[in-house]
């Protein structure tokens, strides 16, 4: 049975604005540029993802088995980084925690998931050290592992497959925070998503459900089962 989730005990959507206002005003300098930051994310590590499969040689066999197993690996991943490391105080990775629980969720708590200008950005796109953990700590070893013991092409497609899921998830995350009138929320699935989201960003729940996002298989595994609205 999936949680039902009472719609009630909201705080004043004055106290948001005045965290934003607080935000914006320690986080986002003035040199700061948010289509910057997404042409970053985007044409940085979509790049990185092209590379990988013009560098692919001669897939073959047991190969192709690595795109589906990395994608379980990285909805695992996901699901755990998100419960633990973001939601919990894990030593040494406190400036996850802060940058997702203490600052992520309180710029959008709620029902207050639209950004404002694209200054906001920076509170919905990964940064650059969050990036590097995620990549450091679950892509490179498994790709460099691969190489190694298997085949430069299967670490190609695990690093390719990775990248894509990571692509795929910044991008549908970024869509959720837009204005309710954007066309973008017309895309099939997204209004689906977008509650799915809104309901992890519930103060009440954000800390026990919901951790996956587009594909929540680890949810369904692992638990808590996901919240939905009444």
């Amino acid at each position: 049975m999936r949680q039902a989730v009472p719609r009630s005990g909201y705080p004043a959507a004055a106290e948001t604005a005045a965290f934003r206002d607080a935000y914006r005003a320690e986080n986002v300098p003035e040199s700061y540029s948010g289509w910057g930051h997404f042409r970053a994310i985007f044409g940085g590590y979509g790049a990185v993802f092209l590379l990988c499969l013009l560098l692919l040689d001669r897939v073959s066999g047991w190969e192709w088995a690595v795109p589906p197993v990395t994608f379980l690996y990285a909805n695992l991943s996901e699901y755990f980084g998100h419960r633990f490391a973001m939601h919990r105080r894990v030593p040494g990775l406190s400036l996850i925690h802060k940058r997702h629980v203490k600052q992520h969720h309180r710029f959008f708590l709620n029902d207050d998931l639209a950004m404002e200008s694209p200054d906001d950005f920076k509170a919905v796109l990964f940064p650059a050290y969050l990036t590097a953990f995620f990549f450091i700590a679950f892509s490179l070893p498994a790709a460099l592992l691969l190489a190694w013991l298997w085949s430069d092409d299967a670490a190609l497609l695990f690093l390719a497959t990775s990248l894509a899921y990571y692509l795929v998830y910044e991008a549908a995350h970024f869509i959720c925070h837009l204005p309710d009138d954007s066309a973008a929320l017309r895309i099939p699935g997204m209004k689906r998503l977008v509650t799915h989201h809104r309901l992890h960003h519930r103060a009440d729940l954000m800390a026990r459900a919901n951790f996956n996002f587009m594909f929540p298989l680890g949810d369904w595994i692992f638990g808590p089962r996901r919240a939905r609205e009444n």
